[in-house]
């Protein structure tokens, strides 16, 4: 495993963070990226050389220079499976609307129905996610774009909604 740092000189903001990452995407012998965005300092964790990877970020035109390249025995912490949460979020939220609305029936509260369809709302945004996690794992970028754009639609609809 090896672990190279780069400058990138024009990276000030997680747009060009996001940029950079869908870039790198495609390449199979990356493992983990580490952005310090205050330092514009990437490192690439990785197998082979850096040269396919500063080869990519140049063609951003970012200012992108490679600072050094060093063999790291760290091993990259796998992470947890984001799935299982966002299954988890989904079943709370749609627990929680099923609950106030019968609640709210019963009990003839309009308080309780809107706030039982405010957790259908978070429902379905967590179900957007779940669909845009799903579809990333099958690197389907215009679909996963779609599904996260469907999801953040629903959220903020879901905040400014009095």
């Amino acid at each position: 495993m090896n672990k190279s740092t780069f400058i990138i000189e024009k990276m000030d903001c997680p747009a060009e963070e996001q940029l950079i990452r869908m870039r790198l995407e495609g390449l199979p012998n990356i493992k983990s990226l580490d952005f310090d965005i205050s330092k514009r300092e990437l490192d690439v964790f990785h197998t082979g050389t850096s040269d396919e990877i500063l080869t990519a970020l140049q063609s951003l035109n970012l200012d992108t220079s490679h600072v050094r390249s060093i063999e790291s025995e760290l091993q990259i912490p796998k992470t947890g499976d984001d799935r299982k949460l966002l299954w988890i979020v989904l079943i709370i939220n749609f627990s929680f609307f099923v609950l106030e609305m019968l609640t709210g029936l019963i009990s003839r509260s309009m308080g309780l129905i809107a706030d039982s369809l405010d957790m259908l709302a978070d429902a379905f945004t967590s179900l957007g996610r779940c669909n845009a996690y799903y579809f990333r794992r099958g690197n389907n970028n215009k679909v996963l774009v779609h599904a996260f754009l469907w999801s953040e639609a629903i959220h903020i609809n879901n905040l400014m909604s009095p």
